[in-house]
């Protein structure tokens, strides 16, 4: 279970630690490697609470593929030890490179840190290898690579955010997944036959590239159904001012679906085609019964 700093140094428990520092967003298969590494030494993961993207004008995109709950879950799952918690502020983010060794890595009895070759830290990111190898022993994990480069959180987001959706699953190492809980919406799927979920979560995940996808819902039983989604705004009914997850289920076989009121997650397997605004309902579901068979190929290949 993921401790804060201050509890940690308050804690009678103190001893001389490795570290495996990032961000680790996503939680990706170039952060499994580091943790390959990191389990060598019975590292524990120091982590900010939030998203650095959230404080630091750089250009990221400030939504997140991996919320902190979920992130905690895989790494302390991995690496079988607790996580190190930062309570992320505007006065963290701008301790320079030295503030931050000496405020946060000297005191927690730092010996050893596992990084990425690319990793910085500190004020502006000016902070580099060479400055940890200082006061500590540096384990250097080299970045792994792929055909759209290398395995990083800001690759897994372009491809998300252009419905490239099974390389982003490669580069994740599993498929991309959302959480939420079923809302009641405006029941124009029932209507003509293609009842929907809808799925809003509290948290800021990055929603793929709108339209059609093969997804798998699963409750909060660990039930598994296959799913077509649309991530849109309804441009051919009741056009909606932001965009929503909706997962038609396809293969309950009287198994009770999920619910108003009921927590879920939704997998996403392949993009179909991008949301559009058709010419009448009919040819809608017309569409939507094709959507329907490719994604039953798609969930069954």
């Amino acid at each position: 279970m993921a401790v804060y700093l201050d509890k940690y140094l308050d804690s009678s428990k103190q001893e001389k630690l490795s570290l495996a520092l990032g961000d680790f967003d996503g939680v990706h298969l170039g952060h499994l490697s580091l943790f390959d590494e990191a389990k060598k030494y019975n590292a524990k993961a120091l982590l900010f609470d939030e998203d650095v993207s959230k404080f630091v004008s750089n250009g990221k995109i400030k939504e997140v593929i991996t919320p902190l709950k979920e992130k905690v879950e895989l790494i302390e799952g991995y690496l079988g030890t607790e996580a190190i918690l930062l309570k992320a502020s505007k006065e963290l983010f701008s301790l320079d490179k030295d503030e931050f060794i000496e405020k946060i890595l000297l005191p927690l009895k730092t010996e050893r840190v596992i990084v990425g070759s690319d990793y910085r830290f500190g004020k502006q990111a000016l902070g580099t290898l060479e400055d940890l190898r200082k006061h500590f022993e540096v384990i250097e994990v080299p970045l792994k690579e792929g055909k759209n480069g290398k395995y990083a959180t800001r690759t897994i987001k372009s491809l998300l955010l252009e419905g490239k959706i099974e390389e982003a699953n490669i580069y994740l190492g599993r498929p991309y997944k959302i959480k939420g809980t079923i809302e009641r919406g405006l029941g124009n799927g029932h209507k003509f036959g293609f009842a929907t979920i809808n799925i809003v979560s509290k948290d800021d995940y990055l929603l793929p590239k709108l339209g059609v996808y093969a997804a798998r819902v699963t409750d909060k039983d660990g039930n598994v159904f296959d799913a077509v989604s649309n991530i849109g705004v309804h441009p051919s009914v009741s056009k909606l001012d932001k965009p929503i997850i909706e997962a038609h289920i396809i293969n309950n076989k009287d198994r009770e679906v999920p619910t108003y009121g009921d927590f879920v997650s939704i997998e996403f397997f392949a993009f179909r085609r991008e949301e559009k605004k058709f010419s009448s309902i009919d040819q809608l579901i017309v569409q939507l019964a094709s959507d329907i068979r490719w994604c039953r190929d798609i969930l069954n290949r």
